[in-house]
């Protein structure tokens, strides 16, 4: 027992010992080091540390690379040899070489059902605007990390004018949940490049009404950063809204919506929405951000008729304090004006 234990610590401490020769960029001495370790994930994770940092200093890599996967490949426990390949995936991506970052992502996927093992290089996949590869993962990954995915590189697509792509891969996802979760995600992507009318064209398509809502919320919210008509679409998102049927839901998305016509000053009807919230937090919360807002915007009138309206006491009382704080502030401009 005592020899396996030594023989682990032995192969522990040449790790650590090739990650500082590394460092230092002694790769020579540091592959030498890493290739006596008998521990087969002490040695992989070595044998990765080492490409990692040849191709951090602009070395040819790949060959460590794959020494390091044929090594991790012998692990015997499945949970060790997995967490091992993704690791070595992933830096992969890291170093750019993302043919076999891919290839060997797909084979982990395949081999062990493990398509997390890909998740990984994404984003370092849609930095380098590698967007097919992207999509490729896309389409093999299960139907909750499609969605995300697609999500992820809506926005960068839209800018290249493939969108169409991400389109027709959402398209194959069976699951209504997440089919609507991943047009929400698309819908965000086009918004966040001011492709306001696509981003509309799908919002209206999505069949589940809190995914719908919120993708319109964040559509009217878009427009109104870059000074274009929003009341309209804000009006359809708390429609939508109204419709959901779970209440804790319902309340949550039109908080939502209230805070966002709150932000750009659509006041009235931030109240009338704010109005029909059932839960009592979620109401007396946005209550209080709106008469903030309009104390902010100068109506004090307005403000205090709203504070007396919210029914939790914490909320009322923070929310006067709040008025009277930009009365101050507007009566100490008077006078310096003066």
């Amino acid at each position: 027992m005592n020899n396996v234990s030594d023989e682990y610590d032995r192969s522990l401490a040449s790790k650590e010992i090739v990650a500082e020769l590394a460092k230092a960029e002694e790769f020579k001495k540091a592959l030498k080091t890493a290739r006596i370790i008998s521990d087969e994930y002490e040695r992989s994770s070595a044998l990765e540390v080492i490409a990692s940092g040849l191709a951090k200093a602009g070395e040819p890599c790949k060959h460590i690379f794959e020494e390091a996967l044929d090594t991790a490949r012998i692990i015997s426990d499945e949970y060790e040899c997995l967490h091992v390949l993704e690791g070595i995936v992933s830096e992969l991506a890291k170093a750019g070489e993302f043919e076999k970052a891919l290839e060997t992502g797909i084979s982990i996927s395949d081999e062990y059902d493990h398509p997390s093992a890909l998740e990984g290089i994404v984003s370092e996949l849609v930095e380098a605007g590698e967007f097919e590869k992207v999509l490729k993962i896309a389409r093999i990954s299960d139907e909750h990390d499609r969605s995300s995915t697609l999500e992820e590189i809506a926005s960068e697509l839209a800018e290249t004018g493939e969108f169409e792509e991400v389109l027709k891969t959402a398209r194959g996802i069976s699951d209504d949940e997440s089919y609507s979760s991943a047009l929400e995600g698309i819908t965000s992507g086009l918004a966040r490049v001011e492709e306001f009318e696509k981003a509309l064209e799908i919002a209206r398509i999505i069949s589940d009404e809190y995914e719908r809502s919120s993708a319109l919320e964040v559509i009217a919210s878009g427009l109104a950063k870059v000074g274009r008509p929003c009341k309209h679409i804000f009006e359809e998102a708390v429609e939508t809204a109204r419709i959901i049927t779970d209440e804790e839901c319902r309340s949550y998305v039109l908080e939502g919506i209230v805070l966002e016509l709150a932000r750009v000053e659509e006041f009235e009807k931030a109240l009338e929405t704010a109005r029909s919230i059932s839960d009592e937090y979620s109401r007396s919360f946005v209550l209080e951000e709106i008469a903030s807002g309009l104390a902010k915007a100068g109506e004090f009138e307005k403000a205090l008729e709203t504070a007396r309206i919210i029914s939790n006491v914490y909320n009322r009382s923070t929310t006067l304090e709040r008025i009277a704080s930009e009365l101050a502030k507007t009566s100490s401009k008077d006078k310096s004006q003066r």
